[in-house]
């Protein structure tokens, strides 16, 4: 099966010693990972070789007393849920990657016809509030990008780092270099930020500018060449106060 449904209690996840746990963290194929003193707080993928079969998407419902008082395996569940997700493989060999935008349009529904917040979303399949809420982050994105992540071009954890982009166009430039460059997760995050700080900066000289010169300003640039304009922008009222203002920044200089 693709997706198995699974309900946690917590008296019997007392008295297994979290056999229950065991079990969907083995459907979706990762192993607990203890520290240096044997405490369980990371987890390790485990490969689909080491596996033997495909990654199965676990819909979980807990208890209240479950959710209450093991909050540390509830993050053991969303963590590993998120490793397996983003994992760099076939969408046939790991369904909870598959079930990404398909799980986000779910959650939507439940959201807009039900009335549900995300909180309540949340409780009803056994999530964490942030994991649904980045879920449903994922159908802000272009369609062209969701039909990346169906096809399996691109996982989710790529997807939600195009995200940092604000502006559509700024989402599909990255997402086509991710795929020239066959970017990774952290890679495609560092692009995004350093993009950001770089308009920030192009922001604060366009606005220091227009602030001198008493009009809009804006800076464009191209990357590929490093070569770019200044634009003025006036109209028939603006236009001799502008000049006046550049002749006289002109013979600051001078």
């Amino acid at each position: 099966p693709e997706t198995i449904a699974c309900v946690l209690w917590g008296t019997d996840n007392i008295k297994t010693y979290g056999e229950s746990l065991a079990q969907i963290l083995w459907f979706v194929g990762v192993k607990p990972k203890p520290d240096s003193v044997g405490r369980i707080n990371k987890l390790e993928l485990l490969s689909l070789e080491e596996l033997g079969r495909p990654r199965i998407d676990v819909v979980v419902n807990c208890s209240g007393v479950f959710r209450d008082l093991f909050i540390n395996q509830m993050a053991l569940i969303d963590q590993g849920v998120k490793m397996a997700a983003e994992a760099d493989e076939p969408s046939e060999k790991n369904f909870v990657r598959k079930h990404s935008i398909e799980q986000a349009k779910a959650y939507k529904y439940l959201k807009d016809n039900l009335d549900s917040s995300i909180t309540e979303i949340a409780k009803m399949v056994g999530k964490s509030r942030p994991a649904v809420s980045n879920s449903l982050r994922l159908l802000n994105l272009p369609k062209e990008i969701q039909d990346s992540i169906l096809k399996n071009e691109i996982n989710a954890g790529q997807a939600r780092a195009i995200l940092q982009k604000k502006t559509t166009q700024g989402m599909i430039l990255l997402w086509r270099r991710l795929l020239k460059e066959k970017m990774s997760v952290r890679k495609v995050e560092a692009a995004a930020s350093n993009s950001m700080k770089r308009d920030k900066q192009i922001n604060q000289i366009e606005n220091n500018i227009a602030r001198i010169i008493g009009t809009k300003v804006t800076i464009k640039n191209n990357k590929k060449t490093k070569k770019g304009f200044v634009k003025i922008h006036f109209d028939a009222k603006t236009w001799d106060r502008v000049i006046d203002k550049l002749k006289s920044i002109k013979s600051d200089f001078e």
